[in-house]
């Protein structure tokens, strides 16, 4: 799903192959109608405290 609707891997500039697993450092945030809501960075604990904050504003909704 990443790879065939996120576009996960684009920056990377190298196609990969469906049995090649995928892997990234990245959380994406993605809604009930499967619209990204955010994308952040598991390395990044600001960004981690981002995705928490945003959670629960999806939750809300």
């Amino acid at each position: 799903m990443g790879r065939k609707y996120y576009f996960v891997e684009e920056d990377e500039g190298v196609k990969k192959g469906n049995d090649v697993f995928l892997h990234t450092e990245n959380f994406i945030l993605v809604d009930k109608q499967r619209h990204i809501r955010g994308i952040y960075n598991g390395l990044d604990p600001s960004s981690i405290q981002n995705l928490i904050r945003d959670i629960k504003i999806l939750q809300s909704e």
